[in-house]
């Protein structure tokens, strides 16, 4: 099974993706970032807002925060023993003070989105493949991670 990989692709393209059934639905939205810390402890936060009604989803609605390390420990946990399952990319960490400017911070938000969005468009089949992963996709956006 292939998990689309990340591209700039349209919302009708999104639509396409779509795994489950035609009268499921679910919408990830990534926003309101906020740093927090100071110095070498500086780090960004993103509120992720889930509405859906797949069954697998225990929350018809959710909102929760993570900061980027945990997108990639979970890219890792997905990508962990598993040759199947093609995780989108996450966007590159910046290593430069400019990394807590609002471009490089709204940047990597439309990208931590559309992660969320295309492994969302595709739970189904990562479920019916190996139910622990999904599992762990849905913990993270639903705050149990």
């Amino acid at each position: 099974m292939n998990v689309s990989t990340f591209n700039h692709e349209t919302t009708s393209n999104l639509e396409k993706e779509r795994h489950f059934h035609p009268d499921h639905f679910i919408d990830i939205e990534v926003r309101a970032p906020q740093t927090h810390g100071a110095g070498l402890r500086m780090y960004t936060d993103y509120e992720i807002v889930c509405k859906t009604n797949i069954p697998l989803f225990p929350f018809k609605e959710s909102t929760v925060r993570q900061r980027y390390s945990k997108f990639e420990s979970l890219k890792f946990k997905l990508e962990e023993n598993d040759y199947e399952i093609k995780v989108p990319t996450l966007p590159g960490k910046v290593l430069t003070n400019r990394r807590f400017s609002n471009h490089v911070i709204e940047e990597r938000r439309q990208k931590l989105e559309r992660f969320l969005q295309i492994l969302c468009n595709n739970i189904t089949l990562i479920q019916e493949y190996e139910e622990a992963k999904a599992n762990m996709i849905i913990k993270f956006i639903q705050g149990k991670y």
